[in-house]
């Protein structure tokens, strides 16, 4: 479980670089 919510933040996080990225 805690592998999971891990790979949720992460994801959120490079979701976020991508955005600033793309601006």
């Amino acid at each position: 479980m805690l592998k999971f919510y891990q790979m949720k933040y992460i994801f959120q996080i490079l979701d976020k670089m991508r955005c600033l990225r793309k601006r």
